[in-house]
């Protein structure tokens, strides 16, 4: 809210500094410039920008609340141009310097500033709508456009009221951005009106708020204590950072009494050049992450039944070793489960000497052992009986599982590349199924 009337009531208008943000002709053309971070820079002179910023700050925007930069901004720093009112002061020179900036790399173009207050930009809603869109609505395929700049205020007519008022009367306007101001008295208070506008632009399907104003109440006209405003920028600033909706932000403002003193910055000139760095490093990192996921998976392996020829109960145990391959990410360090098994009645008959089988599907025929690898049931002779008799063969088979994946899934997360050697590691678990064995006897 930088008006005449609070620099001169405050006794600190500084000609040097030209505190009050005006109206400034062009007197060299912009580069074009790209941005990354969040925080930028609001001045009337150029050359205390490049006080502020020195040769480490990551400041990657500027505006002078006018359409000309009367100097040239240091290498990096985006010039955003402001239409800042509807008075032919601002109107008459407007169409070519838009179009300058434009073409000299700006990429956004700003509305009014805070036309909500008599003070200020003075417009209606729908005034404001009406000159919006025949000045700034017809850059809509050449830049992003930001809305006026409202104040803080709660006062019906006034603040997000007075916007909300005027994009309804500018609804195909190609509004993209919402820009507000803020003066309060503390963090907690930044952070609620914030939050209400992000919510608001939100509900006229605007993505992006800007803060292109902010500051303590107390210094509005320059810093009233710099160890107050100082804690204020630091907490401000790194709420400001976490706000993913709140893409830009700038202080109030770069002069002399404000982030400078002597034309150097300040303790409070140093904690926003902190915040922008940060602000730029949040920006354009890029986060990677990864996660190891444990499955535990219930693999069914059909192992071939042993023969089993017997008069009496007997129990049968067949181990078999199988390996089976798991593709990544999924590891399973152990199963265990049981399953009921089916196994259809056999006929035993008597007979007598070594029984063999065919495994292969070949014409060799194996010894049970040699088939199975396993302890294997005896044939044994039977007495000959006329009547069938009915025995319960309870089978018991223990499998062994052995489980192979390509990386072992703990911290650092597994990453698998064609240029690194994979380490592999396996486990092994035992699968036990009890299966009840109707078996039926026939007389020989």
């Amino acid at each position: 809210m930088a008006s005449v009337l609070k620099f001169a009531a405050a006794g600190l208008l500084v000609a040097s500094a030209g505190a009050v943000p005006s109206k400034q002709l062009r007197s060299s053309s912009l580069q074009k410039r790209s941005s990354s971070g969040k925080a930028g820079a609001a001045y009337n002179d150029a050359s205390l920008v490049s006080a502020l910023i020195g040769d480490s700050s990551d400041i990657s925007w500027a505006y002078n609340w006018g359409c000309g930069s009367y100097a040239d901004l240091p290498s990096g720093v985006e010039y955003v141009p402001m239409l800042w009112g509807a008075s032919s002061t601002y109107l008459d020179a407007w169409t070519s310097e838009i179009e300058s900036a434009i073409s000299d790399g700006s990429t956004y173009i700003m509305g009014f500033n805070e036309p909500d207050m008599s003070s200020q930009a003075d417009l209606s809603a729908s005034e404001a709508a009406s000159y919006y869109k025949e000045y700034i609505t017809p850059y809509a395929g050449k830049a992003t456009l930001v809305s006026p700049a409202v104040t803080s205020s709660s006062s019906s007519g006034e603040g997000l009221d007075w916007f909300e008022s005027f994009i309804s009367d500018c609804s195909d306007c190609s509004v993209s951005v919402l820009a507000v101001h803020w003066y309060g008295t503390s963090v907690s208070e930044l952070q609620a009106f914030i939050t209400e506008a992000i919510d608001t632009a939100s509900n006229y399907g605007i993505s992006e708020v800007w803060l292109t104003e902010f500051a303590l109440s107390s210094d509005e006209g320059g810093i009233s204590d710099l160890s107050t405003a100082t804690s204020f920028v630091e907490e401000a600033g790194t709420w400001l950072n976490e706000q993913s909706a709140l893409t830009r932000y700038s202080y109030f403002y770069v002069a002399n009494g404000y982030l400078l003193t002597d034309g150097v910055a300040n303790s409070v000139g140093d904690a926003y050049n902190s915040a922008a760095s940060s602000s730029s490093s949040s920006s354009s990192s890029s986060v990677s992450s990864s996660s190891t996921t444990s499955t535990s998976t219930s693999t069914s392996v059909y192992v071939a039944p042993s023969t089993t020829t017997s008069s009496s109960t007997e129990s049968t145990s067949t181990s078999s070793s199988t390996s089976i391959y798991v593709a990544p990410p999924t590891t399973t360090a152990s199963t265990s489960t049981s399953t009921s098994i089916y196994v259809a009645p056999t006929t035993t008959t008597a007979a007598s000497g070594s029984e063999t089988f065919n495994t292969n599907n070949d014409s060799t025929s194996e010894s049970s052992a040699e088939a199975y690898d396993a302890p294997q049931a005896t044939t044994t002779s039977v007495a000959t009986s006329t009547t069938p008799s009915t025995s319960i063969t309870t089978v018991t088979i223990t499998q062994k599982v052995t489980v192979t994946a390509p990386c072992v899934p703990t911290p650092p997360p597994c990453q698998l590349s064609s240029s690194v050697p994979t380490p592999s590691w396996s486990s092994s678990g035992f699968i036990t199924r009890t299966a009840v064995v109707p078996t039926s006897t026939s007389a020989l």
